[in-house]
């Protein structure tokens, strides 16, 4: 017997009502929905894995791109790949879904592993790309829907000069090596491209955040004093806070890697060395970061 959707209701708050379950196992009934946000490399990954060492809580790095840019055929391989160091079954994911069927879905997992609470991490991505790496509407319905959340920034230098390292694999040749394996990757010719896209792409997000009514916490706040940053931002997301979870060395929730395996592939503490990486881009990057970046980046609290 397959789960069926949830109706809309209660304002438009059922996207992420769980499934109806057929199975007896125990759960928690209505596990809560946190929505963590932040452009790609602002440390929303580091802040995902900190809140994933509490107890009851499911973390799932960006389900919905996962969903959206994988073919049916390697969603499948990753699942089962899952469920081998999971060490129990679990249903596979509704592919293809509507963005209702697959937070339905998210909810229903997390219930049936007895966790009160499902963390998604989600990046904010936008011009210059197509769908689905291209996100503001599928974060349109998530920031609606969703009242517990937190948005993430950091210094617009910093995250240019992390987005080379990230984007190392789609520049250039290697880029279109990539894309005979994921054919609808974004190709970029090379670091003044992605400095420029990172650019753009962290200014409309401060954009987009303000026309949402956030107010982001800075990357940089969190990493100098984690102990008293994290307790602040599980109230923001109505999550108990732990001890610890400030202990990154600490054995995460075996379903953390949900959507991006990788992020709880090793233990890693609170890194503070991460700041001012802008210092690596040369003087022509870090003009196009500046030109791009200033005004929004005033509004946040950088100079």
């Amino acid at each position: 017997m397959h789960p069926r959707e949830t109706e809309k209701s209660d304002g438009g708050r059922a996207l992420m009502q769980p499934f109806e379950r057929s199975d007896t196992r125990e759960s928690s009934a209505n596990p809560q929905t946190c929505l963590i946000l932040g452009p790609p490399r602002s440390g929303t990954t580091m802040l995902l894995r900190l809140l994933a060492g509490g107890q009851g809580v499911l973390a799932v790095s960006e389900p919905f791109l996962i969903r959206s840019a994988l073919p049916n055929w390697r969603i499948h391989r990753q699942f089962r790949r899952l469920q081998r160091s999971a060490g129990f079954p679990f249903r596979k994911p509704p592919y293809p879904a509507s963005l209702e069927r697959y937070a339905g879905y998210l909810s229903e997992l997390a219930a049936a592993n007895g966790c009160s609470h499902l963390v998604i991490k989600e990046t904010y991505r936008s011009c210059g790309l197509t769908p689905p790496w291209r996100n503001e509407s599928v974060l349109e319905r998530l920031v609606r829907d969703v009242p517990a959340r937190v948005a993430l920034i950091r210094d617009p230098y910093d995250t240019a000069a992390s987005a080379i390292g990230l984007g190392s694999w789609v520049i250039g040749v290697r880029g279109w090596l990539t894309r005979m394996r994921l054919s609808n990757v974004p190709i970029f010719r090379n670091r003044l491209h992605v400095v420029r896209w990172a650019s753009d792409n962290w200014a409309r997000y401060v954009e987009w955040i303000r026309a949402h009514g956030l107010t982001p916490i800075r990357y940089e706040d969190l990493v100098a004093g984690p102990e008293t940053q994290l307790p602040r931002i599980c109230e923001q997301l109505r999550l108990p806070f732990e001890p610890c979870m400030l202990d990154g060395t600490l054995p995460r929730h075996r379903l953390g890697g949900l959507g991006d395996p990788r992020t709880f592939r090793k233990a890693r503490s609170v890194d503070r060395r991460a700041v001012g990486r802008g210092e690596e881009l040369s003087d022509k990057e870090r003009r196009i970061v500046r030109e791009t970046c200033e005004g929004m980046a005033r509004e946040v609290g950088y100079s």
